[in-house]
């Protein structure tokens, strides 16, 4: 007999299952709550652990495919773009105003990477809202 959506989530979040969904508890600022045991502890493994993948197949949009290698040289160009050309540094923030692209994942990744803020802004507000959130986030970066 098949499991039940129910019992399959317990069943993979149980303490001692070694899955990656396990769960245990932890204190955050001083609140104790769930997490996951086994996640990588911030979003810069996760993109090292990409590079492990090279040619394979990372994303498929309309029919064109990017590779985990090929989305990871976008994230390090645009790394470089913004140190280098934009002076963006640890802490600075830094805008995205762009519809549901592959590009969006390379923007993002590359401004975490450098230690930045990402604001995501809503790509379709209007002119006045997208320059009152620029003035209102501090964004050094669009």
């Amino acid at each position: 007999m098949a499991l039940s959506w129910l019992d399959a989530q317990q069943q993979i979040m149980a303490p001692g299952s070694g899955s990656p969904f396990e769960l245990m508890e932890a204190d955050i600022r001083g609140v104790k709550m769930d997490v996951f045991k086994n996640s990588p502890p911030n979003l810069a493994v996760v993109l090292q652990n990409a590079r492990n993948f090279g040619d394979t197949t990372f994303l498929v949009y309309e029919g064109e495919k990017w590779s985990f290698a090929r989305t990871m040289d976008q994230v390090d160009g645009l790394c470089h773009l913004m140190v280098n050309t934009y002076g963006i540094k640890k802490g600075d923030r830094v805008a995205i105003a762009m519809r549901n692209f592959p590009e969006w994942i390379m923007a993002f990744a590359a401004i975490i990477s450098v230690g930045a803020i990402s604001v995501s802004f809503n790509a379709w507000w209007t002119e006045d809202e997208m320059d009152f959130a620029l003035q209102d986030s501090g964004a050094k970066l669009l």
